[in-house]
Parts: structure tokens; sequence; C-alpha cells
């Protein structure tokens, strides 16, 4: 809890930059963690992937979304981000059970839990990516668990920027 207050006043202080460009794989080993042991985290991260939110902020927005996704995988957990346009998205989804469509946005309601959680974690992941510009939703899964979608500013693209 007091590692988030810190990320959130950090946040709070750097909100008009948005800080420094972060690669999403510089924190993959940080959901790794927030995944745990009991599931494989299997990672496919586009080389393009920078968002412009310092690396903290990327671990507050994210690590809620994989911790959901670990409680409820059988056994793995596929992280996949990729640039859209002006955004990077980052899709995490687990082969569990799935969410059923009329439970999506319940998740996201402050003390909600389908199992062992406090039910904070995807609302302030939630919160933290509309600081940023960003969002984060469920969606339809492509196997039988369930899927969710997080959209961060992407970082501008330094293959294309030129000086006069």
């Amino acid at each position: 809890m007091s590692e988030t207050i810190t990320t959130l006043l950090a946040m709070a202080r750097e909100r008009a930059s948005h800080g420094d460009p972060t690669h999403v794989d510089d924190v993959i080993d940080e959901l790794r963690d927030a995944a745990g042991e009991t599931v494989e985290l299997v990672a496919d991260v586009a080389s393009d992937a920078a968002v412009i939110v310092p690396a903290a902020v990327l671990v507050r927005v994210l690590a809620p979304v994989v911790d959901n996704a670990a409680r409820f995988a059988e056994s793995r957990v596929d992280v996949e981000a990729r640039r859209e346009g002006g955004s990077v998205v980052i899709e995490v989804e687990d082969d569990g059970p799935g969410l059923a469509a009329g439970v999506r946005e319940r998740a996201f309601e402050p003390g909600f839990s389908g199992r062992g959680g406090t039910g904070l974690g995807l609302p302030l992941s939630r919160r933290i990516a509309a600081t940023v510009g960003g969002s984060v939703e469920a969606v339809d899964a492509r196997g039988s668990g369930a899927r969710f979608r997080v959209a961060l500013p992407a970082a501008p693209d330094r293959a294309h920027n030129v000086s006069l």
C-alpha cells in the first residue's frame, strides 16, 4: 500500500511531462513477480512498445491486472504488447474459467472480488491509467479465460523524428 501511495504522489508531481519513456519489456520481470510462481507468464512485446509514463506507473497499472489473471489462471498468463497508432496496447489473458460478460464492468468496482482479493487492484489500475491518458477494460477472450486490454499513450517514435 505504501508503494502505491508513493507512486501516486510521484505521478501527481510528474503529471505535466508524464516522465521518461518506458519500454514494456523493462517491467516484465516485475510482472512475473506479480504473477507469482504458480503460473507461467509468457510475454510477447513488440520492439516499438514504449509508453510515455515512468516505469513505476506502468507497473502500478499492469501488476493488478497480471495478479488478477494469475489468481484465475490454470497454468498460464499471456502478456502481449504492441503499438497501435498513438497508443501501446497491452493485453493480459489467462487460461482460467473466464469472466462472464455481465461481470466485466463489475470487476472494476471497488470491493468486488471473484476470488480471494480485496477488490481494489483493478479499480486502482483503471484510475491510474486514466490519469495518464490511458484505459483498462475487460474484453472478449480468445480462449476460455479472461482478457484485459490496457491502452497507454505511446512514446514518440524516434525513427520518425527529423531535425531540421
